[in-house]
């Protein structure tokens, strides 16, 4: 081996000030073999040293709403096929009470068939461990220093970490639209991320349900009453929904509060049922086709304290005979005219004649649901009252 007396063999290290200084003979020289030894790994244990470390991959994709989700979802499949919300109802039997039923929510003028622009939604694909975080379940999620309950609380087997992105979106109709006082809401898009951080605290909007939807190939987690608290999230309910299994084959039950016709369990929603598969998305509206039951609000106290399959929980306060159950069906009928519908309206309404609505939460008036993303369409819908509908039996 030759060195050069002339070249400074350094090598220095600004952090820890390191200077270390190899300078040879220029004479032909044969070291030791231990010398060497040392030397090459010294050298190799500098080159490390000094090569920056590269984070590790993020292994995910967090899709909110707002984009394209055609193709993402063509490769997830929302619960079996055979889901009864998946059937079609246009051969069921009508409501003994169908007539009363409708008169009795008729009555109430301030029912409208409006479009509910508040559920939001993020799909995931690729590693969800990777943004796996512990939700601690409350019973008050204002009082956080109560007592905490675990996942069980909320009749959810599953009690490990639940993924949740860093672009959440949250149900707070604010962070979303312009809401003038009198005309339709106007969809602003997905805030910036720093807005977006504060709508997750609570910091600034309204605080409304809060629900968040996390939709994986495998699961979907649903939460209400989220928050976030630094690198913490604090949910009133949080629920993972096997996508594999039915949700009524999957929820489980306390042994004093068996599953029956008077105790149930709610989910992230009122009536136990999961959210995301019976919202409109927009997606669906592109495709021209909408396959499953609508979901809907009615006013709390126009809704009776019962609950029919597939719901499972019952939040009402109406004590009358003719008052809906959570989880009923109602059917647009088959003779109603939809062809001066928009096209995006007719698609909802083909859905309504043969999926129907199910009535899954209290609101305000009567609301299908829909993402914030979907046209505004209150002028296909407006002019519709429940005679347009009628209630029928579940199967």
């Amino acid at each position: 081996m030759i060195y050069n007396n002339d070249i400074d063999y350094s090598w220095e290290d600004e952090d820890s000030q390191l200077n270390i200084h190899a300078k040879l003979s220029s004479k032909v020289v044969n070291p030791k073999k231990e010398l060497v030894k040392k030397l090459r790994k010294f050298i190799k244990e500098l080159v490390d040293y000094q090569t920056p470390v590269k984070p590790p991959e993020v292994g995910y994709i967090s899709y909110t709403f707002n984009s394209d989700l055609t193709e993402v979802m063509k490769d997830i499949q929302v619960f079996p096929s055979d889901w009864t919300c998946y059937q079609s109802i246009e051969d069921w039997s009508l409501h003994p009470k169908d007539k009363e039923m409708r008169e009795y929510l008729q009555y109430h003028e301030s029912v409208k068939l409006l479009q509910e622009f508040a559920p939001v939604y993020n799909v995931v694909q690729g590693n969800t461990s990777s943004i796996d975080k512990q939700i601690i379940v409350k019973g008050n999620i204002r009082g956080l220093p109560d007592e905490v309950y675990s996942a069980e609380y909320n009749h959810d087997e599953y009690t490990g970490p639940r993924p949740i992105p860093n672009n959440l979106c949250v149900k707070i109709d604010e962070a979303y639209f312009d809401i003038p006082e009198s005309g339709p809401w106007i969809y602003k898009g997905i805030p910036s991320p720093e807005i977006l951080k504060q709508y997750q605290e609570g910091t600034i909007g309204t605080n409304m349900d809060r629900h968040a939807i996390v939709v994986t190939p495998d699961y979907l987690y649903e939460y209400y009453k989220i928050f976030r608290n630094g690198d913490n999230w604090y949910a009133g309910y949080a629920v993972r929904w096997d996508l594999r299994i039915k949700p009524e084959d999957q929820r489980v039950f306390s042994e004093n509060r068996p599953y029956n016709k008077t105790y149930g369990w709610n989910s992230a929603d009122a009536a136990g049922l999961p959210i995301f598969p019976l919202l409109i998305k927009k997606y669906e509206l592109d495709s021209g086709e909408i396959n499953h039951a609508i979901r809907c609000t009615i006013q709390g106290d126009m809704i009776a304290r019962k609950w029919v399959s597939p719901a499972c929980h019952q939040a009402g306060y109406s004590d009358s005979e003719f008052a809906p159950r959570y989880g009923e069906r109602l059917r647009l009928k088959a003779d109603v005219d939809i062809s001066k519908m928009t096209k995006e309206g007719q698609v909802i309404a083909r859905a309504l004649k043969k999926y129907g609505m199910i009535v899954a939460d209290g609101g305000t008036s009567v609301r299908m649901s829909c993402a914030p993303n979907v046209p505004v369409l209150h002028g296909d819908f407006w002019q519709l009252n429940f005679n347009h509908f009628e209630v029928v039996v579940n199967v």
